[in-house]
């Protein structure tokens, strides 16, 4: 009975290993497979919002950063940090929303909490002038939608492999 109930536990804990494996390749192919067709504001704003953040941890590994996810930041979800030193905070608005002050005061303060003393605003519409100057003073880089968009095309193409076009022999 001992040996029977040992053999099953065994089962379960090797089956919940595989589902999690598959379930995590299965997340990360998605994940890479929007990063390559993302191209419009529009497509994004139709993602989830924990998509568009992994998106953005894969985009800012691309880039050269070590990512983390961090719950010490981030009004709707979590927010990540770059480099130990870079707090990012997504905003999914419409893309022509333009972004208040008191976003940035709020993400200011997260910051200051967690003693980073650097940060990214990113959304999808844009920001109001005084929220510029706001973050200009408080070195926090503000990422509207088109800023967002050509980041992405950026990595695309460091990624993408080199199309080279020869010509075709033809049969003599």
């Amino acid at each position: 009975m001992l040996l029977a109930y040992f053999i099953c536990v065994l089962l379960y804990i090797i089956f919940d290993f595989v589902s999690r494996l598959v379930n995590k390749t299965r997340h990360k192919k998605k994940i890479n497979r929007l990063l390559a067709t993302v191209n419009t504001k529009d497509e994004l704003l139709y993602m989830r919002e924990t998509e568009i953040l992994n998106m953005l941890a894969l985009l800012f590994q691309r880039k050269g950063y070590k990512v983390k996810t961090t719950d010490k930041c981030g009004e709707f979800v979590n927010g990540l940090l770059l480099d130990d030193v870079i707090f990012v905070e997504l905003q999914k608005n419409s893309p022509k929303h333009l972004l208040e002050i008191e976003t940035a005061i709020k993400f200011t303060y997260c910051m200051q909490q967690a003693s980073i003393h650097r940060g990214m605003l990113i959304t999808l519409g844009d920001f109001k002038l005084n929220t510029k100057l706001y973050c200009h003073k408080y070195v926090i880089e503000c990422v509207n939608g088109d800023q967002l968009l050509a980041m992405i095309r950026e990595v695309r193409m460091q990624t993408d492999p080199v199309k080279i076009k020869q010509p075709r022999l033809s049969n003599p």
